[in-house]
C-alpha cells in the first residue's frame, strides 16, 4: 500500500489495500482517541481548532474524520468500492493541501 502515499492505487492493488486498512482500523480501535498525533515533530501539539477530529470518538479509529464528517475508514472503503465498480484506479486527494 506504499503506493497510496503518492495519492493513487492501481486497480489490481485495491483489495490488498482494503485488507491492510482493515488491520490498521482494528489496531486503532484498540487505542483511545486521545492518542491522536497531529505533529510528528511535536507529538504533544494539538490542532488549533477542535473540528479537526471527532470529539466524541470512543477510540482512535473513530477520531479521524473527513471534511464532510464521515470517518476516514468509511470514506476509504466507499471510495474503493466505487473504484472497483468502475474498474478504475483509486485516487486520494488531500483538500487541506490543495
Amino acid at each position: 500500500m506504499k503506493e497510496l502515499y503518492k495519492g493513487k492505487l492501481r486497480f489490481w492493488h485495491l483489495m490488498e489495500a482494503v485488507r491492510e486498512m482493515q488491520i490498521i482500523e482494528q489496531e486503532m480501535k484498540e487505542l483511545p482517541a486521545n492518542m491522536a498525533i497531529w505533529d510528528n515533530d511535536d507529538p504533544k501539539k494539538r490542532p488549533e481548532y477542535s473540528e479537526y477530529g471527532n470529539q466524541e470518538a470512543a477510540n482512535l479509529a473513530e477520531y479521524f474524520i473527513c471534511t464532510h464528517g464521515d470517518g476516514i475508514f468509511e470514506a476509504f472503503y466507499s471510495a474503493v468500492a466505487d473504484a472497483l465498480e468502475l474498474l478504475r484506479p483509486f485516487r486520494l486527494i488531500n483538500l487541506w493541501l490543495e
